[in-house]
């Protein structure tokens, strides 16, 4: 299984010689765990532990402690029935978007 910007991220582990640390959130996840497998064959570091994305004081102290140079966002709440339009969707929104700030600062 792929996942998208493979690409870019190979080309980029040709290029240097230094391990890239990724932080996968979700990777005991059904997509999560796959893209982590990947990334590990192709060398890259992954770094991570338990962070609680819905506690924004825990998430942003993780992410600015493990410093990872890369971000891949695959937890989400497992849903049953139509994912697409499952009213949890709303609430991951913001935790989300706080996930990729806290991976930009």
């Amino acid at each position: 299984m792929g996942c998208p910007g493979w690409d870019q991220l190979v080309r980029v582990t040709i290029m240097t010689s230094e391990l890239l640390r990724v932080l996968v959130t979700g990777a005991w996840g059904f997509i999560g765990r796959a893209c982590a497998a990947a990334l590990q064959r192709r060398g890259f570091q992954l770094v991570g532990g338990r962070i609680d994305l819905l506690d924004r004081v825990h998430m942003r102290k993780a992410v600015a402690e493990l410093r990872p140079e890369y971000l891949l966002h695959a937890a989400w709440r497992p849903v049953r029935g139509d994912v697409m339009s499952a009213p949890d969707n709303v609430d991951w929104i913001a935790p989300s978007l706080a996930l990729a700030e806290a991976f930009h600062e």
